[in-house]
């Protein structure tokens, strides 16, 4: 694994994650970003979004 090949998964994966959050606007797309990102600490921020747009 290259560094490069991990640098472009990563960033594909918060691209993914930032059109689910867009689409679905909940915390279901957070969750979903969180697996497909494997990233908690974007699914922290997802989640808390999700709560102010709600709110």
């Amino acid at each position: 694994m290259s560094v490069a090949y991990l640098t472009l998964s990563g960033l594909t994966g918060i691209l993914v994650f930032v059109s689910w959050l867009i689409i679905g606007g909940s915390l279901g797309g957070a969750a979903l970003g969180y697996v497909l990102t494997g990233n908690l600490t974007m699914a922290a921020l997802a989640a808390r979004m999700a709560k102010v747009r709600q709110s």
